[in-house]
C-alpha cells in the first residue's frame, strides 16, 4: 500500500508504504498512512491540505481524523443502504447535467445532498453522479457513482469537486513510473520482509530520483519518467582514455548535454 503526496498532478513522493501479506483488507493501515504523512509534513512546518481515497478509506474514523485535523477530503462512498436512501431523498429537480473537464455530456447527471457515516462527528456533502441503464436490473434503472466530501461548496461545486477526485487516478501513474522505472513489477523473494526491504529501498529510490529531478536537473526534466531518467540519464555511456599525458573521458553526446551534467554535479555539490 502506497501512499503519495504531490502538487495533484505531478511531483509525486512516496511518504507512506506497508508491504503486506495479499489476503490483508484493502482498508488496513489506511488511517496509519494518513496519520504518518500528516506528522511527517507538520515536522516540516507543512500541512497536508487535501486526501483523495478510493473506497477503501469510505471509513468513519478516516473522516473524523479529517475533520478534527481540518484536512479536506474527497472518498468514494459505499453503495449501502443508508448512502442509497439518501440519494432517494434527492428532488428530481436537483439533477442536473455532468459533464466532463472537457465540457463533454456523457449521458451522466450530478446532485448533492448532505449525509453523516454511521460513526461520523458532521455531516459531509454526498456527491453522486447518476446514468440511465439501458435495461434495468434488480438495483433499479440508474448506474450510480457516489463520493462523499468535506471541500465546502464555496471553494468548489459538485462538477468541480468529482473533477478534483478523479485526479486521484494520477496516483495510479506515480505507481507506473516506480513499478516499471524501479523493477518493482515482482517480488524477488518468498519471503515477506526481504520483499518488504527490496520494496522499501525501490520506494526510497523513488524519492531521490524525483528529488534530484525537482532540485538539480533542468525544468524539462521535471515531469519526466524514471525510466527515461535511466536511459537518458543514468546509461549515458563514457570510457577514459589517456591522451597528451592526460586522462580524459570521452562521451559520446552533445556538448548540450555534457554542460547540463555538468551544472548537474555542481548543484549537487552546492547542497553540501
Amino acid at each position: 500500500m502506497l501512499g503519495f503526496i504531490s502538487d495533484g498532478r505531478h511531483k509525486p513522493f512516496s511518504t507512506s508504504l506497508k508491504f503486506r501479506q495479499g489476503y490483508t483488507s484493502p482498508q488496513s493501515d489506511q488511517l496509519t498512512g494518513i496519520k504518518h504523512t500528516h506528522e511527517l509534513l507538520k515536522s516540516h512546518g507543512k500541512k497536508l491540505k487535501c486526501v483523495r481515497i478510493d473506497s477503501a478509506g469510505y471509513m468513519s474514523d478516516i473522516v473524523n481524523y479529517c475533520d478534527d485535523e481540518n484536512i479536506k477530503y474527497t472518498i468514494v462512498a459505499d453503495h449501502n443502504s443508508a448512502v442509497m436512501n439518501r440519494i432517494a431523498s434527492i428532488p428530481e429537480t436537483d439533477w442536473q447535467t455532468f459533464y466532463d473537464r472537457e465540457g463533454v455530456d456523457w449521458g451522466w447527471e450530478i446532485a448533492e445532498t448532505k449525509y453523516v457515516m454511521g460513526k461520523g462527528k458532521r455531516a459531509s456533502r454526498l456527491i453522486t453522479k447518476r446514468q440511465v441503464l439501458d435495461h434495468a436490473d434488480l438495483f433499479g434503472a440508474y448506474k450510480y457513482y457516489v463520493i462523499i466530501s468535506s471541500i465546502p461548496k464555496a471553494e468548489k461545486t459538485a462538477q468541480e469537486t468529482l473533477h478534483f477526485h478523479n485526479g486521484r487516478g494520477n496516483a495510479e501513474k506515480f505507481i507506473q513510473d516506480a513499478k516499471y522505472g524501479l523493477n518493482l513489477k515482482v517480488v524477488p523473494t518468498g519471503q515477506l520482509h526481504a520483499n518488504a526491504l527490496y520494496y522499501m529501498i525501490g520506494m526510497l529510490t523513488f524519492n531521490l530520483v524525483k528529488l534530484m529531478q525537482l532540485t538539480v536537473l533542468p525544468d524539462n526534466w521535471h515531469h519526466s519518467m524514471i525510466t527515461s531518467v535511466r536511459q537518458k540519464l543514468f546509461r549515458t555511456v563514457a570510457r577514459v582514455v589517456s591522451s597528451g599525458r592526460r586522462l580524459w573521458l570521452a562521451i559520446t553526446v552533445s556538448a548540450e548535454k555534457v554542460m547540463m551534467l555538468i551544472e548537474s554535479r555542481d548543484k549537487i555539490y552546492a547542497l553540501e
